[in-house]
């Protein structure tokens, strides 16, 4: 297994174990979530990645909304708990 220094150094695509603290464990998983993300927009893939957005945001207590907005514009709002 890889420590999180060993994985940083190297590319950011792995299919390996790794063993770090858990805030660098959420960055990773997070850096990646976002590359997936970027790479969709790039590639106009609007929906793909306009529903990976909605889900991180509903996990932060956010919603978004495209509904009235320009072609590259999102609406964010807080959900009511």
């Amino acid at each position: 297994m890889k420590t999180f220094k060993e994985f940083r150094e190297q590319a950011r695509e792995t299919d390996e174990a790794l063993v770090a603290p858990d805030f660098d464990i959420l960055r990773a998983i997070l850096n990646k979530i976002e590359d997936d993300v970027k790479k969709l927009l790039i590639k106009d893939s609007r929906e793909a990645a306009f529903a990976k957005m909605a889900q991180v945001a509903k996990l932060a207590g956010y919603g978004i909304t495209k509904k009235k907005q320009a072609k590259t514009k999102t609406f964010m709002y807080k959900l009511k708990k």
